[in-house]
């Protein structure tokens, strides 16, 4: 089965964030950075000498063992940009991380971490205006449960939101946020019940409290999370993740457990579960997720993640919104495997996707892919020289012409922070 709870979680990852400009001739990666050892040391640095950019090196707070920027990206414009995720202190406790991007270098800001929270990260991050910015994602309490987690960014620091938890819940945690306004944000996720199935979790803020909200999940469903969410209004939101179900094989005739992508709305009042379209792979089986999704409208939505095909392994999925249903869209075949992790419409017309694609032997390099309002095609993207395993995971496009794109590198297994910008077009 294909794993989707948390991406690169995995202790030894560091995460980073990456800016690519994308104009007509394509994406473009203007600085690299320098890639780091887990205890800040720098190890090596990149540069491609053909387009002439220019290292700019990022770091990880003092004293870091590990970490990156794992949760998400969001931009009010080009050189306006919020980022968040994790680190491992000097103490061996993992804690949250956030980042500001000015155009030109990236800051690192002091976040908030929960009393006697064994271990802290956010997962998902978006701004209103410069002094209004959430982050939400999930902590290890004193007693070693896994709870929600939120902060709110007012321009000058980040503090805790008080978020509840599901009665009886053995874990919750935040996936992704969305927010309309400055008193409306809406947060997704999944929380493990009393029974130990997984299940969907919303909860709202108001400008002054989150409250949890009734959602749905599948009938039948042994499982089932939210991983992205996207808002154009305060009562028009759109979460998609996945949910499991027992199958009868039809090939094999054998009880497998199958996958199946997920899709609900918010209309102000309640969550709706739409049904969305899936594939079968050659043995008859189904493993469909979508992992991100972005609305410019009711009418206008694009989620991405991706599909089995058994042992093939897994290609990138797109589906789209019409108002009405949701469809299929053609992503480009790659092949030897490919997902696409997040993804970001600045028009109707206009989105940009990103996630990775494997080489034949099993490479992970960075992928992006860009819809022009009829097809999908494959963008150019960079890799560092060197590297073993580039990913990108998170992106936000304040304009049709910019972008900003979080991702990770290794290079011989050590994995560090990138900063690399493009403005100016």
């Amino acid at each position: 089965m294909l794993k989707h709870a948390k991406p690169y979680a995995e202790a030894g990852w560091l995460k980073a964030l990456l800016v690519y400009s994308r104009g007509d001739g394509g994406w473009a990666m203007e600085k690299t950075g320098t890639v780091l050892t887990k205890q800040g040391e720098a190890l090596d640095s990149f540069a491609d000498a053909q387009a002439g950019w220019a290292i700019q090196s990022t770091s990880l707070p003092s004293g870091a063992k590990e970490g990156g920027l794992t949760g998400g990206v969001s931009c009010l414009w080009a050189t306006a940009c919020e980022s968040v995720g994790s680190y491992v202190n000097s103490s061996s406790v993992q804690v949250t991380l956030a980042e500001s991007w000015n155009g030109v270098e990236s800051a690192i800001q002091t976040t908030a971490n929960p009393t006697g929270a064994k271990a802290s990260h956010l997962s998902g991050v978006s701004c209103t205006s410069l002094s209004a910015c959430t982050a939400v994602g999930s902590y290890t309490n004193s007693a070693g449960t896994e709870v929600t987690l939120a902060e709110g960014w007012n321009g000058t620091a980040w503090s805790i939101q008080t978020t509840p938890n599901p009665t009886g819940a053995k874990a919750s945690h935040l996936s992704g946020v969305s927010c309309a306004s400055s008193s409306a944000c809406e947060a997704i996720g999944s929380d493990t019940n009393s029974s130990g199935v997984s299940v969907t979790l919303a909860e709202r803020w108001n400008g002054t409290e989150w409250a949890i909200q009734t959602t749905s999940n599948p009938t039948g469903a042994t499982g089932s999370n939210l991983y992205g969410v996207s808002c154009t209004a305060s009562t028009a939101c759109t979460a998609v993740g996945t949910w499991r179900a027992p199958f009868e094989n039809p090939i094999h005739h054998n009880m497998v457990t199958n996958q199946y992508s997920l899709a609900e709305v918010w209309n102000g009042t309640t969550w709706t579960i739409k049904e969305t379209p899936n594939t079968q792979d050659s043995e008859g089986d189904t493993e469909d997720v979508l992992m991100g999704v972005s609305c410019t409208s009711t009418t206008a939505c694009t989620a991405v993640g991706e599909y089995s095909r058994g042992e093939a392994g897994e290609e990138a999925l797109v589906e789209r919104w019409n108002g009405t249903a949701w469809a299929t869209q053609t992503s480009v075949f790659y092949g030897n495997g490919a997902s696409l992790k997040a993804v970001s419409c600045a028009s109707s017309t206009v989105c940009d996707a990103v996630g990775y694609q494997l080489t034949p032997a099993e490479a992970h390099r960075t992928l992006s892919e860009s819809w022009n309002g009829t097809t999908w095609a494959t963008g150019t993207t960079v890799d560092p020289t060197g590297t073993t395993r580039d990913e990108l995971s998170g992106i936000s496009c304040p304009s049709t012409k910019a972008c900003v794109v979080g991702g990770l590198s290794e290079l011989s297994k050590i994995i560090g922070p990138l900063s690399e910008s493009s403005w100016g077009f």
